[in-house]
């Protein structure tokens, strides 16, 4: 029985939507992550491309 109301709720179903949703976003930031190595500042790039600047910090912030 609760298992048929849990099947029914519809605060269950909006959860798991969001839940899929918050994966989709994450899936797609990660896919993404490539962009932070971009720049047109040559200090910048050699950070990024020496393992700082602000694609290490991008990638903390996820």
């Amino acid at each position: 029985m609760t298992q048929q109301a849990i099947a029914q709720s519809s605060e269950i179903e909006a959860i798991n939507q969001q839940l899929d949703l918050t994966a989709e976003r994450q899936d797609y930031a990660e896919a993404r992550q490539w962009t932070n190595y971009l720049t047109l500042d040559p200090v910048r790039l050699v950070q990024n491309v020496l393992g700082g600047g602000s694609r290490l910090h991008n990638t903390n912030a996820l």
